[in-house]
């Protein structure tokens, strides 16, 4: 099975959506197992030769099957030479990465542009974990499908809206940390629902969402933390901050042809870990 579009698009969704965390600006390439390009995103800001490395990079770890800082001497690989053939680097620093579905190397993401190798690797790991996630969805659907009929035309079609759905979340949640609002609410229908049930609000309509956030006087931050769901049922678990202080949200958001029809938000403020229970406590970044 090849990678296709809407799993690469993700991947380099996710990846910009770190990149925005580090407040820095990167390329994004993702690449089959050949060492083809399927997408390919370079964000405002950045310089403009930046997509060569970012697509070296790819091609390297597709072709090795290793992260890009870890290939050493004379790569040799097919995908590799035909690459440097069309004029990319083979590039071998930190940045890139190798996509796996069920062990086998799919393909490679190569980031390049932040402030270090480092942190290029890291939005790289952001991209294939959002696929990551995404794959593990689809294959307990597929068991869930084999076990009781046949695979059909429709089961195919369910799958593949999981992951356009999770490509247009991650469009979403990269556009509200952007503040770009017209971007962030084209994931919903013209007639969505948001409730806030912790003040006993409604908003009834796609523009009056807007408006409504549009006109929220903080400056908005939002670092993601994981996004679960399959099918109309997707949850969404961040942190939004607001002039730089958190509140810990949780949006549980109901799709209907493809479109947000109903989301509910719940917000909670972060407290004090207690001592006596220290001892049996690990400490998570926030």
């Amino acid at each position: 099975m090849t990678l296709s579009l809407a799993e690469a698009s993700s991947i380099v969704d996710a990846a910009i959506m770190k990149a925005r965390q580090l407040d820095v600006t990167v390329c994004v390439a993702v690449c089959d197992r050949l060492g083809f390009l399927i997408a390919l995103n370079r964000m405002d800001g950045a310089y403009e030769t930046i997509n060569r490395y970012s697509v070296g990079k790819a091609v390297v770890s597709a072709g090795t099957g290793l992260p890009s800082g870890d290939v050493v001497g004379i790569v040799d690989h097919p995908p590799v030479a035909t690459a440097v053939a069309e004029g990319f680097p083979a590039i071998r620093v930190r940045g890139g990465l190798p996509i796996r579905r069920g062990g086998a190397v799919e393909g490679g993401c190569g980031v390049a542009g932040a402030l270090s190798p480092e942190q290029d690797e890291e939005c790289a790991r952001a991209g294939i974990a959002a696929f990551n996630a995404t794959a593990t969805v689809n294959e307990r659907s597929s068991v869930a499908t084999l076990a009781s009929a046949p695979k059909t035309a429709s089961a195919q079609e369910s799958f593949m809206t999981d992951r356009e759905i999770r490509a247009a979340l991650n469009q979403h949640w990269a556009a509200s940390d952007a503040n770009d609002f017209e971007l962030e609410h084209q994931i919903y229908r013209e007639d969505a629902v948001l409730e806030y049930p912790q003040s006993g609000e409604r908003i009834r309509g796609r523009r009056n969402i807007q408006t409504t956030r549009t006109l929220q006087p903080s400056r908005k931050r939002f670092k993601v933390r994981r996004v679960i769901g399959s099918g109309d049922l997707w949850v969404s678990e961040y942190v939004i901050l607001y002039d730089g202080q958190p509140s810990y949200t949780v949006s549980i958001m109901e799709f209907e042809g493809g479109k947000v029809a109903r989301e509910t938000q719940y917000f909670a403020d972060p407290f004090e870990a207690s001592a006596w229970r220290a001892q049996w406590v690990e400490r998570i970044d926030a």
